[in-house]
């Protein structure tokens, strides 16, 4: 019996040092993946972790199975919180402290607890208010932070709730002038807006890469401010090594389906020196999103009468998720349980550019 436990007792040593070796024991060095599935334990379970779950949360956090939003909801959707049946101040309490990190002030407490008492909210529809908030994203950039890869990436949601008026050169120092903006297409199935779509996927985009160790600069982050091409070209030029401009496609023909990344063409007059990087992200991109949600690739399309391609000094890609005057694409893209697949087969894109 001595002899059959101390050789259990070596298999399981031997087992976890391979498991160390392989990188999937890690709980001992808090890359801030830890820290983060860590305080979730505290913040919505209300004791201490275990070390199974923690590796488990972490390492699929580190991974880049999962973004920090999806951590939480699994700990907020589990049944060992579920069945502590709090009570509607203790809920909001908890998603402020979850994802805000804080206390409720008393009129946000007000406000959500009223919603609820109301029915026009349910508990579930609430959490993504506070996953989408700037200081949730804060914080989440703050665990991340000592992982950082170094490299910035600007995403620029496509149009905006509020038009850029008047017109813009085409290119730097062309006579040719475009729109400044347009309000873009609308989903003939959903009717979503594609400033509102591409803004969803942007912040869900913008979390799966800050969960990667990516630093991201928006161009927009809500739909009231009007912001042109141009200027959305330059906030990327500012500081970010690459540019995912998101769109959705829109045609009077409902069969047309399918996701298209354009890029500049060889011939470009303003920036060709960005063309060979611009078309292999535009490929990374679309490959790795297709593969991600089975929407159909419509390929690259190397073009320049794309204004803030144009505009662009670094590589640079305009990305249409999909046809919102096609049904399927339409009904796909818009449904935000898909996002998070979206998001990362983008991320995936994004990766392997680097790679």
């Amino acid at each position: 019996m001595k002899l059959k436990l101390l050789s259990l007792s070596l298999a399981i040593m031997l087992v976890f040092v391979l498991l160390v070796s392989q990188g999937r024991v890690s709980a001992a060095t808090d890359d801030g993946y830890t820290g983060f599935s860590e305080r979730l334990y505290t913040q919505v379970l209300g004791r201490d972790s275990d070390p199974v779950g923690l590796e488990y949360w972490s390492n699929r956090l580190r991974t880049h199975q999962i973004s920090f939003a999806d951590c939480a909801r699994g700990f907020l959707f589990s049944q060992e919180f579920i069945s502590k049946n709090v009570s509607d101040t203790e809920y909001v309490s908890v998603l402020y402290r979850t994802f805000l990190d804080r206390e409720p002030e008393p009129s946000g407490l007000s406000y959500w607890t009223g919603r609820l008492g109301s029915g026009s909210v349910n508990r579930d529809s609430i959490i993504e208010g506070f996953s989408d908030s700037a200081e949730f994203r804060n914080m989440c950039a703050s665990f991340v932070g000592s992982s950082s890869n170094g490299i910035t990436v600007c995403i620029d949601p496509g149009h905006s709730g509020v038009v850029a008026s008047g017109y813009v050169p085409i290119g730097p120092g062309s006579s040719n002038m475009k729109l400044a903006d347009t309000s873009g297409t609308r989903g003939r199935w959903s009717g979503v807006n594609e400033y509102v779509l591409t803004l969803q996927v942007a912040n869900q985009l913008r979390a799966e890469l800050q969960s990667r160790g990516y630093n991201v600069i928006m161009t927009r982050e809500n739909g009231s401010v009007a912001v042109d091409c141009v200027t959305r070209a330059r906030i990327a030029n500012s500081g970010a090594d690459i540019c995912i401009r998101l769109h959705a496609d829109g045609l009077d023909d409902p069969s047309a389906s399918g996701a298209t990344a354009i890029c500049i063409a060889s011939d470009n007059p303003w920036n060709p020196q960005t063309y060979a990087g611009s078309y292999r992200l535009s490929t990374c991109i679309l490959n790795s999103y297709c593969s991600a949600t089975g929407i159909r690739s419509r390929g690259v399309s190397a073009q320049n009468n794309m204004t803030g391609n144009n505009w662009s000094t670094i590589p640079c890609v305009l990305f249409e998720m999909g046809f919102m005057t096609n049904r399927g694409d339409d009904l796909y893209i818009t449904d935000q349980s898909n996002h998070q697949v979206m998001a990362a087969g983008i991320a995936d894109g994004i990766d392997a550019y680097f790679s």
